[in-house]
């Protein structure tokens, strides 16, 4: 019997993973938009050759303003978490510090109906315009 080289395959094996890009890293493109109360942090993840975006995470922060009550912050952060769940997000967190609401979520491109089609580099320009900063 013929003896197997068990290292030549598991390097064949690796070398396929490699080539194909399985188990690479994910670039992220991180912007940032801030508006008065409110901030927005985005981050879009992108596959390995980065010209498709895989995965958004967003969150918004705001400031309900002092004349906001407890019920009525109550009422919102229970508003958001109910209308995060049922458009299908993953990751839904809602909290409230004093007077200030985080929103924060997981999604698809097609779900967040961004404009996330394109390279890394076209994404980021995009953003740039829309008054983001983008790293």
């Amino acid at each position: 019997m013929k003896k197997i080289n068990y290292l030549g395959l598991i390097g064949i094996g690796f070398g396929a993973l490699v080539l194909t890009g399985c188990g690479g890293k994910a670039h992220t493109l991180v912007c940032d938009l801030k508006s008065g109360d409110q901030s927005n942090h985005i981050e879009i993840e992108f596959n390995d050759d980065e010209t498709k975006a895989e995965k958004i995470s967003l969150e918004l922060s705001m400031n309900v303003g002092d004349e906001a009550t407890e019920e009525q912050i109550d009422q919102t952060k229970q508003y958001l978490e109910e209308g995060c769940k049922s458009s299908g997000y993953s990751d839904c967190k809602v909290s409230v510090d004093g007077k200030k609401i985080v929103y924060s979520y997981s999604t698809t491109p097609e779900e967040s109906g961004m404009e996330t089609t394109g390279k890394i580099e076209d994404v980021k320009k995009a953003a740039e315009e829309d008054g983001y900063t983008c790293k």
